[in-house]
């Protein structure tokens, strides 16, 4: 009869030999947390559509409804349910929202916010000003000024003349109209001087006289004048 040696019986020694050990098997889970790159599912163009359609469509009472983090979340959790249940995908809500945030930023690209409307009447400004010196879009101010020396230099004169300021008292109106009427009986006064140097040597003199006496009487009316605005001055301060 002839003898039957199983795989593990050593044929020279007739003994068993333990089972050789089996190949490892292969790991069924991946290590917890968040899976790597190359393991994720890459969005495609009917997954972007779903997903969008599930955040805005049907998650969009949910959304509406949540007052805290937790409900946002929920919402979340349940849009990535759709879009996976829909596409039979396995994407995670950390890469919903990913995708979602990236569209929502890219929004100004795409055209899908309005521009700003123009100022009224803006043909008409840029038709009656644009053509001036000055109103093009180009700065007025030289660049390469120093600031900080400008205003280093502006604080040390105000400080320097801060006290003689304090002293001084603002004018009234009364004072500046009297200024105003000395200056120009002044300009008078100069002007007809002018014009006397010039007359001499010209043979009109009769009408530069006349020119003379115009002004002089100008002149004397001009006095009058402020004297009257003195007095109306004094007045009106009260003072006898």
């Amino acid at each position: 009869m002839e003898l039957l040696l199983s795989p593990a019986t050593d044929v020279a020694s007739g003994k068993l030999q333990p089972p050789s050990a089996a190949p490892e098997a292969s790991k069924s889970q991946s290590k917890c947390g968040r899976p790597s790159k190359s393991d994720q599912e890459v969005w495609t163009t009917s997954s972007t559509e779903t997903l969008f359609t599930a955040r805005y469509v049907n998650a969009r009472d949910e959304f509406a409804r949540a007052r805290n983090h937790a409900q946002v979340g929920a919402a979340w959790i349940l849009v990535a349910t759709l879009v996976n249940k829909t596409e039979d995908t396995a994407y995670t809500v950390t890469q919903c929202k990913d995708k979602w945030a990236l569209h929502r930023d890219d929004r100004n690209t795409t055209g899908n916010v309005s521009k700003a409307a123009a100022p009224p009447c803006l043909e008409l400004m840029l038709e009656h000003w644009a053509p001036n010196p000055g109103m093009q879009n180009t700065s007025l101010l030289d660049a390469t000024t120093d600031l900080d020396d400008a205003y280093t230099d502006s604080t040390s004169t105000s400080d320097d003349n801060s006290g003689s300021k304090r002293n001084k008292r603002k004018k009234t109106n009364g004072e500046c109209v009297e200024e105003g009427l000395r200056a120009l009986a002044e300009g008078v006064k100069v002007l007809g001087a002018a014009m006397q140097t010039k007359a001499d040597s010209r043979s009109d003199t009769a009408l530069s006289q006349g020119v003379i006496a115009s002004l002089g009487r100008q002149e004397e009316a001009l006095k009058q004048q402020t004297a009257a605005i003195n007095e109306l001055i004094r007045t009106l301060r009260g003072d006898k």
